[in-house]
């Protein structure tokens, strides 16, 4: 295919399902399918496996909730090179099976199948058609080269371009009413990026919304007076040869182009004023990833800081919420919290249980999805305090919240 126009094959739709013959199966299995190498032959991981994504169908046969897999990024040769031995880099190792009542798969990997994404009851949305789009391209799915370097392949665009044709045409997406695209840190950025791209080719008459959560990274200046996460984006372009193809907001594109800039369109700050669909911004205000890889705050946990760093931890959740806030458009909402933990909506305790300004994420969620009148930015309480996790005594203290 042509990089510079990822081509969405309408005709030739084949997956290669793997499918594990228990049947004992329940409905809330997602089954794994990996994306046929005959038809798909450059959706590559980075060590030359096949990329997938996992499905799980539901009763609302037209109603789709697809999340990006989030995971980092690698913006150097060496780095790709260790993930490709990992499950972030390399097919090999995703469970043919992943249940949403499962705690673990093997090597304790949990893919982290709930929140939003699970099918308990009280979940508005639990009896959509669930995706799970994994992640094994170091990129936020934007990486096009055609060949391998150093044995390693970056195909994260072609993986994209595959999954969503897969689930058009053998998934009936092409029939969709209702679509929720979310997604993770590095997931959460994708979902910024390539939400035009699902709606485009959705169904004009359908709802799509995007959630992203804690994708939001922020250009800003360090303790140190760099810009390192722009300088990471910027590497990252470089490696993955995205400077003209990854990225599918083509408006982005082009509007930076001119100035040298791509870089701006994997950065929401900047792209959002090129994103047509509504959008639910959800992030933590003292998200630690945000503190130790844009800030270089160190402890990123601020239980474990000192009053100086709590005290730059405050300057930077000011200015990360105005550059929050002076994003948002009249269709779009923000739901805020005080939380010092990364990635919040995979999680049914967090989905179902924080809450700012008396409304939980889901029920804000769901609010603004429906077009209820109100307000539909949500800011949570500071300053943070560690009493006993926040200023918002409902942020939970969970260890894990799987691989989402």
């Amino acid at each position: 295919s042509n990089p510079r126009s990822p081509v969405i094959n309408r005709c030739r739709m084949a997956t290669t399902a793997v499918l594990m013959a228990v049947s004992t199966a329940m409905a809330a299995d997602y089954q794994l399918h990996l994306l046929d190498p005959a038809v798909y032959s450059d959706a590559r991981c980075l060590d030359g496996t096949q990329g997938g994504y996992y499905f799980r169908p539901g009763v609302e046969t037209t109603k789709f909730k697809i999340h990006i897999c989030g995971g980092g990024w690698c913006a150097s040769q060496k780095d790709c090179g260790r993930r490709a031995k990992t499950n972030l880099g390399s097919s090999s190792f995703w469970p043919p099976v992943a249940n949403t009542n499962q705690s673990g798969y093997p090597g304790q990997w949990d893919l982290g199948l709930y929140g939003l994404l699970g099918n308990d009851t009280a979940n508005t949305f639990n009896d959509w058609n669930a995706v799970f789009i994994m992640y094994c391209d170091g990129s936020s799915l934007t990486s096009y080269r055609e060949a391998p370097l150093g044995g390693l392949h970056y195909r994260g665009r072609p993986i994209l371009d595959g999954v969503v044709n897969e689930l058009l045409h053998t998934h009936g997406m092409e029939s969709a009413t209702d679509v929720i695209l979310s997604g993770t840190s590095a997931g959460g950025m994708a979902t910024y990026t390539h939400a035009e791209l699902f709606r485009a080719l959705l169904p004009s008459q359908s709802q799509m919304v995007a959630v992203p959560d804690a994708g939001f990274w922020y250009d800003a200046i360090d303790l140190q007076g760099q810009r390192r996460m722009r300088e990471a984006v910027i590497a990252g372009i470089a490696l993955w040869n995205t400077s003209t193809v990854g990225p599918s907001n083509e408006a982005c594109m082009r509007a930076n182009a001119a100035a040298g800039e791509p870089w701006k369109c994997y950065m929401a700050q900047y792209l959002m004023p090129f994103i047509t669909p509504p959008v639910m911004v959800v992030n933590s205000l003292y998200d630690p990833a945000q503190y130790s890889l844009v800030l270089g705050l160190s402890p990123s946990n601020l239980t474990q800081a000192t009053p100086k760093e709590l005290g730059e931890a405050e300057t930077y959740r000011a200015s990360f919420q105005s550059a929050i806030l002076n994003s948002l458009a009249s269709k779009d909402g923000a739901y805020l919290t005080a939380c010092n933990q990364h990635e919040e909506t995979c999680r049914q305790p967090d989905w179902e249980g924080i809450t700012v300004g008396g409304k939980t994420m889901m029920d804000a969620v769901t609010s603004w999805y429906n077009g209820d009148p109100g307000a539909h930015t949500h800011i949570d309480c500071g300053p943070w305090s560690p009493h006993p996790l926040s200023c918002n005594p409902t942020c939970k203290s969970l260890p894990t919240h799987g691989a989402c």
